[in-house]
């Protein structure tokens, strides 16, 4: 009975499949930060500024 040794070919699917989720994981990362400094400009269907949140539009 032969021990079942790892074969080196076999593990480059999972260091690909981790480099893939780890980039992933980087790029929601670095798009969170990115979003958490953005001041966004909310304008009206005549675009101009709007001043309050939803209900304040009077409509």
């Amino acid at each position: 009975m032969s021990l079942y040794r790892f074969d080196s070919r076999g593990a480059f699917l999972p260091k690909f499949l981790a480099f893939i989720m780890l980039l992933f994981i980087g790029i929601l990362v670095v798009t969170y930060l990115i979003a958490r400094q953005a001041d966004p400009v909310i304008l009206d269907d005549q675009g101009h500024y709007r001043t309050g949140g939803h209900a304040s539009g009077g409509r």
